[in-house]
Formats: C-alpha cells, structure tokens, sequence
C-alpha cells in the first residue's frame, strides 16, 4: 500500500510540475537590427564611420605607400655598403611587413571599419538588449530570440514594436517574409 501511495503522489506531482512549467514557458522574437537602424544617432555614427575610414584609413595607406618607397629607395638604391648586417636585416622586414599592409589593404581596411562600427553601435546594442529585457519581464516572456534563427514565429510574438514604442522610435510592422509560392 505504501508503495501504491509513493508512485500515486510520484505521479501527480510530475503532472503538476509539468503544467507548472508549460504554464510559465511564453516564447517571443525580436528584430534587434531593425530596431537599432533606427535609433536617431544612427546618422551620426554613419557619419562617423565615414569620416573614420576617410580621414584616418585613408592618411594610413598614404602613410604606408610613402614610408615603403622611402625604405625601398634607401635600402635598394642607396650605398648599402655602410649598413651593418642588422639595419639590412630590419630593412628586409620592415619592407615586406609595408609591402603585406599595402597588398592587403582591403581586407586590414575592411577589418579596422568593422571593428569600430562594432565600437560605436555596442552601446546602442545594449541600450536595446536591456529595453527587451524590461518588455519581455513585464509581459510575461520567459523565452526570446532573434528573428535570425526563426523560420517561422507568429506575429503576436513579435517584440520588436513594443521595444521600439517604450524606446521612442517608429518601426514599421516586419516585411512579408512568407516563402515565394
């Protein structure tokens, strides 16, 4: 009887945890890019990015170009007669680390852009992180993800308004994304 009473009370508490837990479980999504596009001090930071990669990346691969001819010049077209073997050495490398930075440009440019983008939008990523934080506690979502995972979600769990709204900002309803027919 004992044993008839332990898996009976066994069996109802999983039952009740089991609701319990179904119970607390809300799912939602959110389209973090979208709603960061649109903050106002995008702009700027667009500007800022632009002025970075024209002011600053544009002087260095100058920079690069003139201070590679200069040490080619000195080291291939002067008396190196008179260098000790250290300087021709030095001379050697820094000629083939200028010679990498210019031919790789692009990709060092590409990378320096990416990086400080990265620098000036994580504050704002993280002004909206926390937003979400605050609409998914205060309306009950104990679960929430980005669109970039989902392939198919409802509409009514989309957190992207409500974070946009208590931000202050217009977003627009998402885009049709059904699959072409």
């Amino acid at each position: 009887m004992k044993q008839k009473t332990t898996i009976l009370f066994a069996i109802v508490v999983l039952l009740i945890s089991s609701t319990v837990v179904t119970a607390q479980t809300k799912m939602g999504y959110i389209r973090i890019d979208d709603i960061v596009s649109r903050l106002p001090v995008i702009e700027q930071i667009k500007k800022d990015i632009q002025s970075y990669q024209t002011d600053s990346l544009g002087s260095t691969l100058t920079n690069l170009i003139a201070d590679y001819k200069y040490k080619d010049s000195v080291f291939n077209k002067g008396d190196t007669s008179r260098m000790t073997t250290n300087v021709k050495e030095q001379y050697r490398k820094e000629l083939a680390q200028l010679s990498y930075q210019i031919q790789n440009w692009d990709a060092l440019a590409g990378n320096a852009v990416q990086a400080k983008q990265q620098q000036l939008l994580a504050p704002h990523y993280t002004k909206v992180y926390n937003m979400l934080k605050q609409v998914a506690k205060e309306n009950g979502y104990t679960w929430v993800f980005n669109t970039d995972v989902l392939l198919v979600a409802p509409e009514s769990d989309d957190l992207s308004l409500l974070v946009a709204k208590k931000m202050g900002i217009s977003l627009q309803a998402p885009p049709n994304t059904s699959p072409p027919k």
